[in-house]
């Protein structure tokens, strides 16, 4: 399609009701659109859990499921990434579609170029000036210096005293000022004066000389205060000399006045900090943010890659020849995938050279291919890359599998029924865990002075992976600073006094990332960490709130004939309304354990055109029956899933 050159930001004001805000620009997909909420001119990136995006022919519509706070501001912008991921063979056609697809990639990366230089400084066409910032240099002021830009000679605070100077040299120059001024209108009067006495009952020059009888006393005194005047022209040169720095006293004090904004704003932080309840002086050893790039939606069997979503594909080495390299790969266009025929757990991959999701029962990983016909799907880590085999003995890496997205449990007859682990942050295939870019922690560091936590941030930069092929036992798997590496859960433990990890009773400076037991290496029951978050006496409504239907998100479903099976795609209620032509249908919801109904509701009508409703709470993954006789149609008829609070985020 074209792309209009109509690219802008846009900023509307929020009233406290409203919750839908359009814009009216193109986006490849909903995640490179970007929400931000000012308030008093500070800007906010907006969770993407908070609203959701739809498209229309001119732009689309941004819906907060809560309407955002009156008196502050919603910009919606759009943010590319700057990749280009499709490849291109020569002994294929003319892919027009996709050229078209990627230049439409490059237009937007060019538009929202165009607006970040829109809003940078910029110097005048044909100007002979760099605005190149200088090397930093603590308490330094910029400057212009010709025609570039440097650090001032002296100290914002050097310069602040100067302010403070030049202030009492106006002070003092404005008193001089004033006693000049008195003292030349004194001397006036007593060279001029004629309508009466200038002081002291005595008179003018001009007044004596023209009185001849005038008394010669009388003129000596004058001549004592003309004397006075004159002594005043120290004074008066003082003030001449304090001429420019009195003109620079303004730019010099405005300046200082930015200083002490500056300090007065890092002393509110400090304040701040210091006064919050929970920061890192009271939690350790722990998760604190994992990237949610796995968007998955099960419904009715069938799993759902929601587009927006990041994977990683190993794709061998990269120059050096031992640094693995990952390719990121973002998801433009919901992919779906409902396996049948095999009741069994299986991994559900992305296929790059495809465009799609598939599953496999066994997989492995390590540096030997395992014998014929004992795994499909391997991460081959002698070549980084995943790869696969239909006979056990021939194996490819052509299709440019990512690694595991999740891993599900599927039946024979209604596809996927649960997700057992989406791999956001963390994930494993055969005997190999992975560690994904985003992830953030803390690593117990000892304590502090005043007995409070000490810490080591981290933050996952690169796709990490450590191996095992050996072993049966229960393990830690652990982080620090460079990679991961497995512990015996026996031997690695905690010492709260000292805040630290110690594994065969030496400091460890790691934390646990997840658990899992092995056979023979191979890993199962993998419990990833979650985020931290702290709960207190405060939360018990939200507590309590999160087992109630949630008020803001449920889907539509489509209810099918009777004695349908569906899947709860998360912990909420199945919630069906239904019509009757006659008394005496009926309409049920069962909770099923197999196949078998295990306890629900049911209602008959008691006339035509009666409409019923009925709903039934369940856990992710729960299957349940809808079996009724009612045949009739109204609009008051649905069928839906409605999320519990607390899982509708």
């Amino acid at each position: 399609m074209t792309i209009a050159d109509n690219y802008e930001p846009i900023k509307q004001e929020t009233n406290g009701v409203a919750t839908q805000f359009s814009f009216d620009f193109y986006a490849l997909s909903d995640a490179f659109i970007k929400v931000y909420l000012e308030t008093d001119g500070v800007q906010t990136l907006v969770n993407s859990t908070d609203y959701e995006i739809t498209f229309t022919e001119n732009g689309g519509v941004v819906a907060f499921y809560d309407p955002p706070a009156a008196g502050s501001y919603i910009i919606i912008t759009r943010d590319t990434p700057r990749e280009q991921e499709t490849p291109f063979y020569t002994s294929s056609g003319f892919p027009a579609k996709t050229v078209e697809g990627r230049l439409d990639k490059l237009t937007a990366m060019v538009q929202e170029l165009q607006d970040d230089v829109d809003r940078s400084a910029k110097v005048p066409v044909g100007t002979n000036i760099s605005p190149e910032l200088p090397v930093p240099d603590e308490g330094k002021a910029l400057v212009w210096d010709g025609n570039s830009l440097a650090n001032s000679d002296e100290t914002l605070q050097a310069i602040s005293d100067k302010a403070t100077g030049a202030y009492t040299y106006a002070q003092e120059a404005k008193g001089y000022r004033d006693q000049a001024s008195a003292s030349a209108t004194l001397a006036e009067d007593w060279a001029t004066k004629m309508d009466g006495p200038v002081a002291d009952n005595k008179y003018s020059s001009r007044y004596y000389a023209e009185n001849i009888g005038a008394d010669v006393h009388t003129v000596a005194d004058i001549a004592t205060d003309v004397t006075a005047v004159a002594g005043n022209e120290p004074n008066i040169t003082t003030c001449a000399n304090n001429i420019v720095p009195i003109q620079n006293a303004s730019t010099n004090a405005e300046i200082a006045s930015t200083s002490a904004q500056a300090a007065a704003d890092s002393a509110a932080l400090a304040y701040q900090y210091g006064n919050d309840k929970i920061n890192q002086t009271h939690i350790t050893n722990c998760i604190t943010e994992i990237p949610q790039d796995i968007k998955l939606e099960l419904s009715s069997g069938t799993l759902t890659l929601k587009s927006g979503s990041k994977v990683y594909i190993p794709n061998g080495f990269e120059l050096d020849g031992t640094t693995p390299k990952f390719d990121e790969v973002i998801i433009n266009t919901d992919l779906s995938r409902k396996p049948l025929g095999n009741t069994n757990t299986m991994f559900i991959f992305y296929n790059y050279l495809d465009n799609s999701l598939t599953e496999e029962i066994g997989v492995s990983s390590g540096s030997t291919i395992s014998p014929p016909g004992t795994y499909h799907t391997r991460y081959d880590t002698t070549i980084n890359k995943i790869i696969r085999s239909t006979d056990g003995s021939t194996w490819s890496s052509s299709y440019q599998d990512s690694f595991p997205i999740a891993y599900v449990t599927a039946d024979a007859t209604d596809g996927i029924v649960k997700i057992n682990n989406a791999f956001n942050g963390f994930g494993y295939i055969g005997s190999t865990v992975f560690a994904l870019p985003g992830v953030k922690g803390l690593i117990p560091n000892g304590r502090n002075d005043d007995g409070t936590l000490k810490n080591v941030e981290f933050t996952v930069s690169n796709v990490l992976t450590e191996t095992n092929n050996t072993g049966d036992d229960n393990i830690y798997v652990v982080i620090d600073q460079n990679g991961l590496y497995r512990k015996g859960m026996s031997n690695y433990t905690y010492n709260e006094e000292e805040n630290k990890n110690k594994y065969l009773g030496a400091d460890e400076l790691t934390t646990p990332i997840c658990w899992h037991s092995r056979t023979s290496g191979v890993v199962f029951n993998f419990t990833p960490k979650s985020v931290f978050h702290a709960l207190d006496w405060n939360d018990k409504n939200i507590i309590a709130g999160w087992g109630m239907p949630g008020s803001n998100k449920y889907i539509d479903l489509t209810l099918g004939a009777t004695s349908t099976n569906y899947i709860a795609p998360a912990n909420g209620w199945f919630s069906v309304g239904k019509t009757s032509t006659a008394a005496n249908q009926y309409i049920n919801m069962y909770i099923r354990i197999g196949n078998t109904n295990v306890g629900g509701f049911g209602l008959n009508s008691v006339a035509s055109g009666q409409t019923t409703r009925l709903a039934i709470p369940c856990f992710k993954g729960n299957k349940i029956q809808v079996s009724y006789s009612m045949d009739g149609s109204s609009t008051y008829d649905y069928f839906r899933f409605i999320y519990a609070k607390g899982d509708d985020e």
